[in-house]
This record gives C-alpha cells, structure tokens and sequence, in this order.
C-alpha cells in the first residue's frame, strides 16, 4: 500500500450490493483493511429487505440487464437518497450508463477494476458528499442566522419607533414623510406641546445611516419630551441636547440639528438651526417668505462654552407653511449621477391635489428609477394656518362650576428649582376646569413671573449676562451654582385665585429678594427675556409691589373663550 492510499478518506460504513459471493469476500476484505465497516447483500437477500439508514456509502456490483439494474439503483437511491452510489459493472453500453447516471447514480466503473484505483474513487465521491453534505450544513446554519437576525432586527425596530413614539406628541397640522435607506431611520421628527401652549418641532439627521446612526439619536427625543414637558426656553434645550451629545464620548459622531418653537401667546416663531438645511416658511401663494439657514455647529462638536444659542425669530403670522427637511432628500442620486436637489422638492412642495407622502415618494421613484435610497429621508410640513385654528378651536367647557378656588404656597431652599411645580399650576388650572386657551396664557405668566422671582430676586442673577450670546452658558453655570447653595431661609409665596364667576384668575409672586425693576423690562434682549411685556400682552392687570419683590396679575376671559 502507499502512502498516499493511507491517506484517503474513506466512509465508516460501507454496502456492497453484489450477487457473486467470492467479489463480496474480495470487496469485504479489501475495504475492511481499509479501516470501513463492510456489509455485503446479495439480490436474494436484498428483495423484502429493510435497508440500513447507517450507510455512508453504496457500491453495486450486479451482473444484471439494463432494465433490472436501472430497477434496483432506483430502489436503492430511494430508499438511501443522500448516499453516493458507485456501480461496477461488465457493461460498457454508453445506453446502460447513461440510464444509471440518470437515476442518481455518482460513478460507473467497467470491469475489470483495479481495488486501489476503485478505493481512491470511493474516497473522492465519499469526500466531495461531505463536502456537500458540510455546505448544506452551513447554508441551513446561515439561513437560521439570518433568520434570527431579521427577527431581532424587527424587534430592535418596533421597540425603537415605539420608544420615539412615546416622546413625541402627535399633531394634526403636521405632516411628516420618512423613508429609511436602513432598517432604523438615522432621521427623527419630533413634536411636543408645552403647558404654557407653545409648539416645539425637532428635525435631527445623525452622522451616517441604519443602527449606528439611530442609537445616536434616541436620548435626544428623552431630553425634547422631557423639557417640552416642562416648557424650557428654546435655547436651553439647544444647550442640553449638545451637552448630552458632547458628553456622550462618541468622538467623530455628531446630529445636524433643528429645532423650532411656535408661540401662540407671544405670536412668535422662533428657529435654533445647527448643522440642518434650510428651514422654508411659504406663504397662502406658494412663495418662501423666509429662509432660516443654520447659523450654527452641529450638536455634539463644541463644549458648553463655545456652543451658540442665538435663535432667529419671525412673526408667527408671516407665512402659512414652516417645511423642514434633511439633506437626504436633496443629495439622493440617480444612475446618470444626478442629484436630487431642492428644486425639485420645493416643485413637488407647490403641487397640491394631494398628499405631501404621494408627491414625495412620487417624485423620488421617478427621479432614482432602480437606484436604491442612498440615505435617510425627512420632509415635515407643518400647518401654521390649521395651528391657529386648532387654538381658536381648543377645548370649551359650557358650564365652568361656579365658586372660587383659593390656594396660598410657599416654597423654599432646593425645592424652589424644582421645575415640577410648574406642572403642578398646570395641573392645578386644569382640575378646575377652565378653558385650554386660559391655562395656557396663566401657565405662561406663571413661568415667568416665578423664574423672575427665582433668577433676579432669590439668586439675584444679573439679567445683563442674557444680553450676550455668549454670556449664556455663564448664566446657566452660575444658575445651577447658586440653586445648589439656597437655604429655608431662601422662599417663594405663591397665592391663586380663581373665581369662576367673576371670569378671573388672580395671582401673585413674592419673594424675599431685593426686587427687580420693572422699568427697563421692556428693553430686554429679545433673544432671551419676555418680561414684563408678554406678562402685560397675556394680562388684564398687572402691578408690581415696590420694591420689586412682588408681582399680582389678573387673567379674565370670556364665555366664548
């Protein structure tokens, strides 16, 4: 024997079909030598018989006509289907071997046979089934793979747009259109309403597209439910989802950002853009009354102190529609390498007659053909006409139950920079029935008669340090420093009226501050402070107790309110 004989790679156990007793001795001896488990059946034994499944290998050594040894190959392909099957035979009929190798049959050797050159075909046919064998394997192990990873894939992706859905708060005026280049969608379009009534949009597109880019995004939509929930400022939240993203420690990984603030009470729109296209306000006609181009660096690339606030603000009744998109729209490529642009997009934004999602996914079909989505896709269409209808329009509650409600609360040390006593007057006006409009006019004058009383008389924070862009990260380091130091002997009175049927709400603030003046109030920055203006716009009555340190206002309304 040689060496290379030695090597071959043989099958464990081994059938011999064959009716000549002295080649069953012969094939029996020679492959048991080989190391195989030989089990040798004649045609007699072989009729009625139950053949093994233990088999790894068939080798069919019967002198019989063509139609019978067709007959019984098919029979034992049947009833061993995945084994290789080798026939030895006299015959060298090319219709004989023809018509095995059409009923499975892996190999045809003519007699006379040489036993080594027969063993290397055995091992070479027994080795190239396992190798088939090994790939069937390995294919059903990589549809399983894929399988569990689609499943996990579709159960990462429901938690996830349930967990957006959850921070966001649906609006009718709104309507937003997104497409995914990946499974998860790199994009965000978030909406919130404040107590105060105000209306907070956040567009965000994440570096790159699929998971990584998703992962990025979703402790934004936490910290914009969170602070629309407690109605902060535009600028604070700008201020608050950068720290978080800059925090975060994912280095080259930032979000282009936009975020807007529609204000019924101030009759104001105001816009942060960092890193985002172009935000369009159009007018009744169709024209771009105004564009808000990003003035700013992405969230998450500058720290605290080099990040800018400054917010660009327009009357809220200069157009009729407020577009926000992302850059996927505009940069999507066809086959001919052209882009998409912001022509087409502002085309299909003048058409009407249908919804923003047909003409979009329209217009994209036809522009890319076969190409698929390059990146994710965000357009958000926001009604600023059906906006003020919807707070024309709010809830009205026929019967107010008639009486006064009376409420006098004093806050003091660490309790006063809670924010949830904020929603605690929310929730205290809406208990008592009165009408949304009403609540959103109180809460708003109570949110800024409070953070008066709080910044300017009990932390005694000098309002000149809003009036620099850059002095207001300062003041809200200096802000957090000193709320960390308030004492019981640091407090807020709060005192609610409110009688139903006199149609009034009376309120009044002190604290055990210096005072503030009034007089310079209306000269504030525009940028940051409402003031006393907004509190006199929103009021019927407004007086300040010198020195300062106290401030009563009456809210009435009417039946029809």
């Amino acid at each position: 024997m040689t060496s290379d004989s030695e090597q071959l790679t043989l099958p464990r156990c081994l059938l011999v079909l064959t009716d000549s007793p002295s080649n069953g001795l012969l094939y029996e001896d020679f492959f048991s030598y080989k190391g195989c488990l030989v089990d040798c059946i004649d045609s007699q034994a072989l009729q009625g018989k139950r053949i093994s499944k233990s088999y790894e290998f068939v080798l069919v050594d019967m002198e019989l006509p063509a139609d019978e040894l067709t007959e019984l190959l098919k029979r034992t392909a049947a009833a061993l289907p995945d084994l290789p099957l080798l026939v030895v035979n006299t015959d060298a009929d090319f219709r004989c071997i023809e018509q095995c190798f059409r009923v499975g049959v892996n190999d045809y050797v003519v007699k006379p046979v040489n036993l080594e050159l027969l063993s290397f075909k055995v091992s070479q046919l027994y080795g190239a089934e396992q190798l088939i064998k090994d790939a069937r394997h390995q294919q059903h192990a990589l549809r399983h793979l894929v399988y569990q990873h689609q499943f996990n894939q579709e159960i990462a992706h429901n938690v996830y747009e349930n967990m957006l859905a959850r921070f966001s708060t649906p609006l009718p005026y709104c309507d937003v259109v997104k497409v995914a280049a990946d499974e998860f969608c790199g994009d965000i379009f978030l909406t919130g309403k404040a107590p105060n009534g105000n209306v907070y949009l956040l567009l965000a597109d994440a570096t790159g597209h699929g998971l990584a880019a998703a992962i990025q995004i979703l402790p934004l939509a936490n910290i914009f439910h969170a602070m629309v929930a407690k109605g902060c400022e535009l600028s604070l939240m700008a201020v608050e989802l950068n720290q978080r993203l800059h925090d975060s420690g994912l280095g080259d990984r930032f979000v282009a950002c936009c975020l807007v603030e529609l204000s019924q009470n101030a009759r104001e729109l105001r816009v942060w853009n960092g890193g985002m296209p172009d935000v369009l306000l159009f007018d009744e006609p169709g024209k771009i009354v105004h564009r808000f181009s990003s003035q700013h660096m992405a969230l998450g690339v500058l720290d605290r102190k080099l990040f800018s606030v400054a917010t660009e603000r327009m009357p809220i009744d200069a157009g009729t529609r407020l577009v926000m998109f992302s850059d996927g729209v505009t940069e999507q490529r066809n086959q001919h390498g052209d882009w998409f642009g912001e022509q087409r997009l502002l085309n299909l934004l003048a058409e009407t007659g249908s919804s923003l999602e047909q003409r979009l996914i329209g217009a994209l079909n036809e522009f890319l053909g076969n190409t698929d989505y390059k990146d994710d896709i965000t357009v958000a269409e926001t009604d600023l006409t059906q906006l003020h209808k919807s707070v024309e329009n709010t809830e009205h509650y026929k019967q107010i139950p008639q009486g006064c409600v009376e409420s006098k609360i004093r806050v003091s040390g660490r309790m006063l920079g809670e924010a949830g006593l904020l929603n605690t007057f929310s929730q205290l006006l809406k208990n008592i029935y009165l009408p949304e409009e009403v609540r959103h006019r109180a809460y708003t004058v109570f949110t800024e008669l409070y953070n008066n009383a709080l910044d300017h008389g009990i932390l005694r924070l000098p309002s000149e340090l809003k009036d620099d862009f850059d002095g207001f990260v300062d003041y809200l380091e200096q802000r957090d420093k000193r709320k960390q130091a308030l004492s019981e002997n640091d407090w807020i009175e709060i005192t609610i009226l409110v009688n139903s049927a006199r149609q009034l709400l009376r309120l009044s603030i002190k604290d055990d501050g210096d005072g503030y003046s009034s007089e310079g109030d209306g000269n504030e920055s525009e940028a940051f402070g409402r003031g006393l203006m907004l509190v006199k716009q929103l009021c019927h009555a407004v007086e300040v107790t010198p020195p300062g340190n106290e401030t009563t206002v009456t809210v009435k309304w009417e039946d029809n309110e």
